[in-house]
């Protein structure tokens, strides 16, 4: 699954490596852009609409995007809170960003410590600004989201784990 797909750059590197891609565009000309450039492969789904509004798919997935930075947590939040939250994911965002969901030894997000027992998050590469065109003014870094195969707290504690991470949070600010 890509999330905002944009001019196709990266759906059309995914479509050389994947049996499916859904790509999802909200903007109505960018999506008929690629409707007349990509629209005629089999194995591609494009659709067009608002992927916050949309229903998730049931079978396993991944995904690999360029993500729109204003509603960077937004995305993330609806895919690892999911029902069947993708295997892995592979999001290119403001490296700023990462502070939120990455776990690290000095100070961590109510975020990063609700999905760590369920996902591993580190930053797999840091790119220049000169890799994009055009040049962004923030720096970028692929974030990579892993599903543990065994989550770190048991299922069946989801709730209070969550219930008691947000009242730490709460309670102490």
């Amino acid at each position: 699954m890509e999330v905002g797909a944009g001019s196709g750059i990266i759906t059309q590197e995914l479509l050389s490596v994947s049996r499916k891609v859904i790509a999802i565009e909200i903007d109505e000309d960018l999506f008929a852009n690629l409707s007349s450039h990509l629209g005629g492969n089999k194995t591609l789904d494009l659709v067009c609409g608002n992927f916050l509004n949309l229903e998730l798919p049931k079978e396993p997935y991944k995904v690999f995007s360029n993500i729109p930075f204003s509603i960077t947590g937004e995305i993330i939040k609806k895919l690892l809170f999911a029902a069947n939250p993708p295997g892995t994911c592979h999001l290119i965002i403001q490296k700023e960003a990462t502070e939120k969901f990455v776990v690290n030894k000095k100070k961590n997000s109510m975020l990063s410590i609700l999905f760590y027992p369920w996902f591993q998050i580190n930053i797999d590469h840091v790119f220049k600004r000169t890799d994009f065109k055009p040049i962004p003014n923030v720096d970028l870094c692929l974030l990579k989201i892993t599903k543990r195969s065994e989550p770190l707290v048991p299922h069946n504690n989801l709730g209070k784990y969550r219930d008691f991470v947000v009242f730490k949070f709460t309670k102490s600010r």
